[in-house]
């Protein structure tokens, strides 16, 4: 259901964020364990694919690629990974211009990022210039990392509803002691609450 899945994406509250600091080391783990030129930490919208955390070259997290021109797409069509030894001999790929400069892609691995009910938001890869294959253990470790990277984007996900209710509860409070009260009284009221003194919700 890619309507829902670019649904949960948007939702997630990490498209237009520069998170690569919290993503970049399973960007660097996946690079090191395929071996490959590059590894990525991608999101999916539908619309566009975002890098949030990479190694190997340098990405803009909140600079967009059309995602029917990405290999990310096929990989979220199934939670199992996505792996092609060699594009060039890939009838899906060979010819097409992400084998060619400058991505001069020659393998593509591309690992699910599972929310805990199957929804794919994306994935941790690795592309390298020439073709590579990934033997068992490989594919096992990297797995397990991808499998850690979507918990992380679920904690941040969650921790991000979290943070909206508290606020909402927050200003909930706010209307009903000062309903007439300014844009000033309502941001001292609310650092007020950011620094534990509120009183506990009910």
């Amino acid at each position: 259901n890619e309507t829902l899945r670019a649904a949960r994406v948007n939702d997630s509250g990490l498209i237009g964020r520069d998170v690569s600091r919290q993503f970049e080391i399973f960007a660097e783990i996946a690079k090191t364990v395929l071996g490959c030129e590059k590894g990525m930490v991608n999101l999916l919208d539908g619309a566009c694919q975002y890098t949030i955390g990479a190694a190997g070259k340098g990405y803009d997290p909140l600079l967009g690629v059309p995602q029917d021109l990405t290999f990310c797409q096929y990989a979220l069509l199934s939670p199992e990974p996505f792996i092609v030894p060699d594009t060039h001999q890939d009838e899906r790929f060979a010819g097409s211009a992400l084998t060619k400069p400058p991505l001069n892609c020659g393998f593509y691995a591309g690992f699910p990022l599972n929310t805990p009910d199957g929804v794919v938001l994306g994935t941790l890869c690795g592309t390298h210039p020439t073709p590579l294959f990934p033997d068992d253990n490989q594919l096992r470790i990297m797995a397990k990392l991808a499998t850690t990277a979507a918990a992380q984007i679920q904690l941040m996900i969650e921790q991000s509803a979290l943070t909206a209710s508290r606020v909402g509860g927050m200003l909930a409070k706010f209307r009903q002691f000062a309903p007439d009260g300014t844009l000033d009284e309502l941001m001292g009221f609310l650092d007020f609450c950011a620094r534990g003194t509120a009183p506990a919700e009910t």
